[in-house]
C-alpha cells in the first residue's frame, strides 16, 4: 500500500487542489474544479460539473464524458477502471466504489488481505437518484435510472428503471 511520500507528484498535487475546493459550494468553485480537476482524469469530455464536498480517489483510472454532473457529497473511486458515459446525472450523497477487501484467508486479518478491483462502467444516459451505491463489477447501461438509496450489485439492463438493495428492475423508460 503507497505511503504518502511514495505518492507520485500528480496525485500529491490533485489531494491539495481537491482539499482547497472541496467544500467550497459557490458557482465560482465548481469552474475551478472543473478546470483544475480536469488535468488529471483518464479523460474528462466537455462540461464537467462537480458541486461540493465531493470525493474522488484513483483518478488517473476515471473516464468521464461529457455533460457530467457530480452532484454533492459523492464519493468516487477508480482504482482498477471507472467509465461514465456522456449526460450521466449523480445524485447527491452516491458512492461509487471499484474496490473491495480481499477476505479469502482465515489464517490473515481482512484489513491486512488487500483490496481487490472490478471496474464499474455507466453508460451514456444515467440518472442516479439521492444516495445511490454502486459496487465493483457493476454495470449499468444506457438510459437506465436507479432510484433513491438503490444498491447496485450487477448489470442493470438499458432503459430499466431500477430501485431497491440490492437494485431490481422495476419499470422501463421504453414505451
Amino acid at each position: 500500500m503507497a505511503t504518502s511520500k511514495a505518492l507520485p507528484l500528480a496525485n500529491r498535487l490533485f489531494f491539495i487542489i481537491q482539499g482547497t475546493l472541496k467544500y467550497v459550494p459557490f458557482g465560482w468553485a465548481v469552474r475551478a474544479r472543473r478546470l483544475l480537476y480536469t488535468p488529471f482524469f483518464l479523460r474528462v469530455g466537455r462540461h464537467l460539473t462537480v458541486h461540493d464536498a465531493v470525493t474522488i480517489k484513483y483518478r488517473s483510472d476515471i473516464s468521464l464524458g461529457d455533460h457530467v454532473t457530480i452532484n454533492a457529497g459523492c464519493i468516487i473511486t477508480g482504482l482498477g477502471g471507472l467509465s461514465i458515459g456522456h449526460d450521466v446525472m449523480i445524485g447527491a450523497g452516491t458512492k461509487i466504489v471499484t474496490t473491495t477487501h480481499m477476505t479469502s484467508r482465515t489464517d490473515q486479518p481482512m484489513r491486512l488481505q488487500g483490496l481487490q478491483s472490478s471496474p464499474v462502467v455507466i453508460e451514456d444516459d444515467v440518472w442516479f437518484g439521492f444516495d445511490v451505491k454502486v459496487l465493483p463489477g457493476a454495470v449499468v447501461r444506457r438510459g437506465a435510472v436507479l432510484g433513491a438509496g438503490s444498491v447496485v450489485v450487477d448489470e442493470i439492463p438499458a432503459f430499466a428503471i431500477a430501485v431497491g438493495m440490492p437494485a431490481k428492475v422495476v419499470g422501463t423508460r421504453q414505451s
